[in-house]
C-alpha cells in the first residue's frame, strides 16, 4: 500500500500544473480541488493512473467526489486492485 501511495503521489505532483504547496505537505484528506486541481490537471491525473496500474476507470465512476482527496484515490484503487 505504501508504495501505492508514493505512486499517486507522484504522479498529483507530476499532473496538477499549479500544485499550492508542495506534494510532501498535501496530507491524505487534503481537498486537491483547493490545492491546484482543475478538470484538464484530473484528467491526466486518471490517464496516469489508468496507465501506472493497467485498468480503466469505470465512466459512471469518474467523478470530482472520486479524485478529491489521495485516500479517494487510494480507496477506488483498492476497490479495482485489491490490497497490497
Amino acid at each position: 500500500m505504501e508504495k501505492r501511495l508514493e505512486v499517486v503521489r507522484s504522479i498529483i505532483d507530476n499532473c496538477i500544473d499549479d500544485l499550492k504547496v508542495p506534494i510532501t505537505a498535501v496530507g491524505n484528506d487534503a481537498d486537491l480541488f483547493d490545492l491546484g486541481m482543475d478538470s484538464i490537471s484530473s484528467i491526466k491525473i486518471v490517464v496516469e493512473l489508468e496507465r501506472e496500474f493497467d485498468f480503466e476507470f469505470e465512466d459512471e465512476e469518474l467523478t470530482m467526489e472520486r479524485l478529491r482527496t489521495i485516500n479517494n484515490i487510494l480507496e477506488y484503487l483498492a476497490g479495482k486492485l485489491g490490497d497490497i
